[in-house]
């Protein structure tokens, strides 16, 4: 999302940078839409270098609106706006960054509620969980993720079956996103291993990377349930639509979610969904009634719902349909996009009326 919103407003011809953490795959896709990024590393819980360098950025470039995306950003960005004089979008994708917010809570806090920075949410659930956190709702803002059904649509692909040498009928349960505590990935190689005793041919696939230390663990654990050759890790994977195209069934086994755009990719390409019903995937599937949902941490529950979605095509096709007409007609991209340069409009132009209010 955040490079999306990047590269919109380049083609606009507005005149923006973009800083990242690391030279990564979102450098990448940045210079891919024509923006060169800056390369910042932070490390430590507030790191007063960082915040310097980000002040001179700013200065420098004579910077009108600084958006940021998930809490640690949006703090650094929300005191550096304070100093340099300009309002900030802060974006929060989901509830987990405010339940392991860390050290200084108070004055992150505080520094969220300042008058200039306004923050997004991207989904109504995680809107009530800012709001738990003790953000301020008259400084608040939901803007729905999208996704570009165009680029992502229904087709299918053989990408990951000829990458892992795998017959041509073979079916794939996908996973995407990074190993991280959230992603409740323990859950997901468990309802594997119990697919995979009822149908023995099934693959599972998760797409995306994580520190070694818990991928290891995930390993172990695949090891010992005995399905090293049914799950393949692949890593974090760029090929878009043809990844999701390559599955028969998407799957999440997180225990927090605000509104994964793997779901609406997925969606979008016609793939059904089995989720564990937390906040956020609750509240998508049960608006648009893309998937099967199964309570949080329940493994035989989601290991139930995907051989339910791999046996029962009539099912499968049908929820694959009804989540394509969901994305098609709620979750547009252009939609997306158009809201968050309508709300940078609003607060730059707030701002400069009212500069005393900073």
């Amino acid at each position: 999302m955040f490079a999306q919103l990047v590269v919109a407003a380049h083609e606009r011809a507005q005149n923006i940078g973009a800083v990242v953490p690391y030279d990564g795959w979102l450098a990448e896709r940045l210079r891919r839409g024509g923006v060169e990024p800056v390369v910042q590393p932070s490390k430590g819980s507030f790191n007063l270098g960082l915040a310097r360098r980000l002040i001179r950025l700013m200065r420098a470039g004579r910077g009108e609106l600084i958006h940021a995306h998930l809490l640690g950003s949006s703090v650094y960005a929300a005191a550096v706006g304070m100093i340099v004089g300009c309002p900030v979008v802060a974006v929060f994708h989901g509830a987990t960054d405010l339940r392991q917010a860390g050290t200084l809570l108070a004055l992150k806090r505080w520094l969220l509620a300042r008058r200039h920075v306004t923050v997004v949410a991207v989904s109504h659930a995680v809107r009530d969980s800012l709001l738990e956190w003790g953000v301020n709702s008259q400084h608040m803002a939901v803007i729905i993720n999208g996704v570009d059904t165009i680029a992502y649509a229904p087709g299918t692909s053989n990408l990951l079956r000829e990458e892992l040498g795998l017959p041509a009928g073979v079916r794939i349960v996908g996973a995407v996103g990074n190993v991280r505590v959230a992603k409740a990935y323990e859950v997901f190689v468990r309802a594997a291993a119990r697919v995979v005793q009822a149908l023995p041919h099934v693959h599972f696939v998760v797409a995306g990377q994580g520190a070694k230390a818990d991928v290891d663990a995930l390993l172990r654990l695949r090891g010992q349930l005995g399905i090293d050759e049914n799950l393949h890790f692949i890593g974090f994977r760029s090929e878009g639509a043809a990844l999701y195209q390559s599955l028969n069934v998407f799957a999440s086994s997180a225990s927090s979610e605000g509104l994964p755009l793997s779901f609406l990719e997925a969606m979008a390409c016609g793939v059904p969904i089995a989720a564990t019903a937390n906040e956020g995937a609750q509240q998508l599937l049960t608006q648009t009634g893309g998937g099967l949902l199964s309570p949080v941490g329940d493994v035989a529950a989601l290991a139930a719902n995907i051989v339910a979605l791999l046996s029962d095509e009539p099912l499968a096709n049908a929820l694959a349909a009804t989540g394509r007409v969901a994305v098609e007609r709620g979750f547009s991209l252009a939609a997306t996009l158009e809201n968050y340069a309508a709300l940078c409009d609003r607060v730059t132009d707030k701002a400069s009326l009212h500069p005393a209010s900073l």
